[in-house]
């Protein structure tokens, strides 16, 4: 008897992950090439800055040689000034292009171009292809769903304590999450910290390592809720917030704003001028904050990102489409997802404007279920590289992997909340009612956990209720509920 157990393989499953890895590779290509031309043209940008550095040192040498010895000392000491900044801009520049050598010599970047240029196929193991095998037990739904945390947090501050302890957070650090509102109630999460909205106050909590929820005592006085249109985590240490005045940077140790940009005067070069008023869409990535304004969205490119006191506005981009319905932040650097009507489509754009992609959703989508364009809304899962249009209560769900649309539901009535997370491609969907409901994709007919946020609550018109979710481990997850001054925890295990 063979002493080797070899796994069974079926011709469909073969074929299914080869069109995967093909349609991943296919995307992997796209993404590099732009990545690539983005690096030459920055290339070519220092290359030509460090020239007319070169030249204007030069014309300084020379003055400075020229000059008789009658000089005037205001003249010396203006002529120091701009020695100084002429090689400290040198420097600068040197040292961008010393990274951009070390990035282009790194084996891995190596590797990308040669997978561009043909010269390097992939390589991958079929001994990891288990395509026949069952998965772990379950409760038959592809969850093993317990309730960890019921009770609730109140504007009295007392602390959520959990029944049972779990791992570290074990979130990827530089995971940013833009908050999500209504009724000047907020929340959002950085890995174990919760921003949330509980007493009008806008307030930090912390998950410990036995799942309790403690409040830090940090509470961001100077914020005006009303006139908050987007809040942005900056790592574990640092807010970005937008209100009337321009961007805020926050600083959760010293508990004060450390940096304040006001995007709204002029001098800052923006065109079109924004205006605070006429912000319908805000979203954040890395250092790209977008801000739509009718057609025209507006990409604001920061710099000193790691010093958030230092960041200033280092570039501003403006795209104009027509018709439309809602825009965020792409899956690539440097390209934004436009969702627009008549007909209904989706548009990729680089930051100069150019359509890189265009994808049409009308022969798809009955138009009797496009609804009205205030209910047209986009959320994107990274990880899975799909992206879910919303409108109303129909739901379209396309995959980037396989440039098509792979699913679509339409719901009992429109949610008016959402996230979509995880590789696993977890929907959590929040009702005025009070119902908070969590599924799955592809069987995103099913309801693999259901629950009324606060049972208690005396009101019987419409709740506005929030939701939002953050990884504890690998396979556990923490689905966050705020209504009417309640936030509730729920711990559920997802599908391996």
């Amino acid at each position: 008897m063979s002493a080797h157990t070899h796994q069974q393989y079926s011709l469909p499953g073969v074929m299914h992950y080869l069109q995967t890895e093909f349609s991943k590779n296919e995307r992997d290509r796209i993404t590099w090439e732009l990545e690539r031309a983005e690096m030459k043209s920055y290339i070519a940008s220092l290359e030509g800055e460090n020239k007319e550095l070169r030249r204007k040192l030069a014309q300084l040498g020379s003055a400075e040689t020229a000059a008789d010895a009658g000089s005037t000392s205001a003249q010396v000491a203006s002529g120091k000034v701009d020695s100084e900044s002429l090689m400290k801009a040198k420097a600068s520049v040197e040292d961008s292009v010393k990274d951009i050598i070390h990035l282009l010599n790194s084996p891995s970047v190596l590797s990308q171009f040669d997978s561009l240029n043909g010269r390097k196929a992939p390589v991958h193991e079929m001994e990891r292809l288990a395509l026949n095998k069952e998965t772990g037990e379950n409760n038959g739904n592809g969850i093993n769903a317990r309730s960890v945390v019921t009770e609730s947090l109140f504007a009295d501050n007392s602390a959520v304590t959990a029944k049972k302890g779990a791992s570290n957070n074990t979130g990827s650090v530089g995971h940013i999450s833009q908050i999500s509102t209504s009724e000047n109630q907020f929340i959002s999460v950085f890995k174990n910290n919760i921003l949330v909205t509980l007493d009008e106050k806008l307030k930090i909590f912390k998950i410990d390592e036995e799942l309790q929820c403690n409040e830090t005592g940090v509470v961001f006085d100077s914020l005006d809720i009303a006139n908050i249109r987007g809040l942005f985590w900056l790592g574990s240490e640092f807010i970005l917030a937008l209100d009337d005045s321009g961007v805020k940077v926050w600083s959760l140790i010293q508990q004060r704003v450390i940096n304040e940009l006001n995007i709204f005067d002029e001098k800052f070069g923006i065109t079109p001028a924004l205006s605070f008023d006429d912000i319908i869409k805000v979203d954040f990535k890395n250092k790209w904050l977008l801000l739509q304004s009718g057609d025209n969205v507006h990409i604001l490119e920061f710099s000193d990102m790691k010093e958030p006191h230092m960041m200033t506005l280092a570039n501003s981009y403006t795209v104009s489409s027509s018709r439309v319905m809602d825009v965020l932040l792409g899956i690539t650097e440097m390209s934004l997802i436009v969702l627009t009507a008549s007909p209904l489509s989706l548009v990729i754009y680089d930051f100069e404007g150019e359509v890189l992609q265009r994808v049409a959703l009308d022969k798809e989508v009955s138009e009797k279920l496009v609804g009205k364009q205030a209910d047209a809304h986009l959320h994107l899962n990274k990880e899975s590289s799909k992206l879910i249009v919303q409108l109303g209560k129909h739901m379209v769900i396309y995959s980037f992997d396989q440039k098509r649309v792979v699913l679509q539901h339409t719901l009992n009535s429109v949610p008016q909340s959402m996230y979509f997370k995880y590789a696993t491609d977890t929907v959590g969907l929040a009702y005025d009612d009070g119902t908070v409901e969590l599924r799955e994709l592809p069987e995103f007919s099913h309801v693999i956990k259901k629950y009324i946020h606060n049972p208690e609550s005396k009101s019987a018109g419409r709740k506005d209720v929030l939701i939002e979710a953050t990884r504890i481990s690998n396979f556990e997850t923490i689905l966050l509920s705020l209504s009417e001054n309640v936030l509730k925890l729920e711990a559920f295990e997802e599908k391996r």
